[in-house]
This record gives structure tokens, sequence and C-alpha cells, in this order.
């Protein structure tokens, strides 16, 4: 399907995917991951989990074709590329997932997440300290507070892995959502004409 914007008007398209884990990243405070984002953070991820696997560059082009044209030999399904592969272990990680968890879910052996996993906490030990402090609020039962000021208390089981993730989840989704709604509006109010 195409879309065609009304006449006089003009339609954009957001690129949204890393933005997640790029506010996960200021939220821990986390200097290193957040720099990592300034290039390909899915490529150098990539590097930083399987550093031998691959005659890597250096190059953030050449290593991203690099990795969208090789399959680990644990899990050689067509498109289950070692870049596709690092994305998922690293969102699963930063979400709360164990090792045995995405071993799961990815239906990889679960030697491989827990050693891409303990890479990726090694590189950036401070978003496992930012997951300790959501995992206190939650247990505790304190409001988790967004950068925007939204206060949110879950109401699940506080010993729930599920209300856990839940809170971890919580504040990248929610911060990106108002960063675009925010700039959605402000778009709307400076171009409507019946506004102007």
């Amino acid at each position: 399907q195409i879309f065609a914007s009304d006449p006089g008007k003009r339609m954009g398209y957001v690129d949204l995917k890393t933005a997640e884990s790029l506010v996960a990243g200021y939220l821990a405070g986390d200097t290193d991951y957040i720099e990592a984002h300034k290039g390909d953070v899915h490529t150098r991820m990539t590097r930083l989990l399987w550093p031998e696997e691959l005659p890597w560059t250096g190059d953030d082009k050449k290593d991203k074709v690099l990795a969208k044209n090789h399959c680990p030999e644990w899990d050689n399904v067509d498109g289950h590329d070692y870049r596709f592969q690092a994305k998922r272990i690293v969102h699963g990680s930063t979400y709360g997932q164990s090792p045995f968890g995405i071993a799961r879910l990815m239906h990889i052996p679960q030697r491989v997440a827990s050693a891409a996993q303990n890479a990726f906490f090694s590189a950036y030990p401070r978003l496992r300290e930012w997951q300790k402090y959501i995992y206190a609020r939650v247990v505790e039962g304190l409001p988790i507070v967004t950068p925007f000021g939204r206060e949110v208390t879950l109401l699940g089981r506080p010993w729930d892995d599920h209300t856990y993730k839940q809170g971890l989840a919580l504040t990248p989704q929610s911060t990106v959502g108002d960063i675009l709604n925010t700039a959605l509006f402000r778009v709307w109010h400076r171009h409507d004409p019946a506004l102007i």
C-alpha cells in the first residue's frame, strides 16, 4: 500500500529502532553504552558478543554486512544471522531475561545465551545496577518515576518475575512514547492552520 499526504501536507517517518536501548543507557548512566549508540549499535553489540567468530574490520558498515551474511552454527536458520541474534540477546538481557529464558525463547543453546549475556553485562555493568534499582522498587512496592515525571506503581505480585520485567520495560518504553508524542504535538501546534 502507498500512503500519500494531503495537499500541502508532508508525511514523515521516525526511526525508533534503538531508542529504547539508548534510554536504558541513559537511565543506567552507562556512558560506554550511550557511546555505542553513536554508531550502528547492533553491529557493535555483535562484535562485542562474538569477537572471535568473524573477521571483524572495526568499520560498522562493513561489519554489518559481514554479520548479516553469516549465521552461527548453533542456529543456521535463514535470517538468524549474527546481528539478528545479537539484537535479540541484548534486548532480552536489558529487559530481564535470564540466559535460560533467552535460550528457550530463541531456541539456541543456553551456553551461548549465557556467554553472550555475560559479555554484554561485563562491558556495560551499570545496566545491571539499573536493573537492581528497578528490582528493589518493585519488591518494595515503590513507584517507578520516568524522566517525564510519570509515577507508576506496579500492582502485580512484587515477588513475581513478570512484575519485575514490567518495571524494566516501563521507563524506556514510556519515555520513548512521551518523546514521540511531545514531538508530534509540537509539529501539530506549529503547523495546524487553525492555530496559526
